[in-house]
């Protein structure tokens, strides 16, 4: 409980900075992975080789980034990294698929509608926060 509210409060927040300024501190992932992390550390009975995986989810997004030279977000894959260590793999992995899932009708929606082209760009994090609630609803 503490955890997913810990991880629901720093998304909605990071979700909120992404859609005004398209962009993302440093120090505020840093300091929201640090909130989600900690209270499943010590709340939630996942072991650290449960966590790590997970984290490699992000790092896999985090090299992906590199690869494409900035169109998937760096931030992206340290948030994601970061649900990996507070939630576990599979989570993280669910979290991830519907963040993909949602994001995708949205862009196919707003391509459809003239409303984007394909090489427009929108914020992934509000995408995140709508794939960890969807991972919770169903869990």
């Amino acid at each position: 409980m503490w955890t997913e509210a810990a991880n629901l409060a720093v998304l909605t927040a990071l979700s909120v900075e992404d859609i005004l300024k398209r962009r993302l501190v440093l120090w505020h992932i840093l300091a929201g992975a640090a909130l989600m992390v900690v209270p499943a550390v010590i709340f939630d009975g996942l072991l650290l080789w449960e966590r790590i995986p997970g984290l490699l989810i992000g790092l896999s997004l985090m090299g992906l980034s590199k690869l494409t030279k900035g169109k998937i977000g760096m931030a992206d894959g340290m948030l994601i990294g970061s649900i990996g260590l507070a939630t576990g793999m599979i989570r993280s992995f669910y979290t991830l698929s519907w963040t993909v899932m949602i994001a995708g009708v949205f862009a196919a929606v707003m391509w459809i509608t003239r409303k984007m082209g394909r090489k427009d760009s929108f914020p992934l994090v509000p995408f995140m926060l709508a794939g960890y609630v969807c991972e919770l609803l169903i869990k």
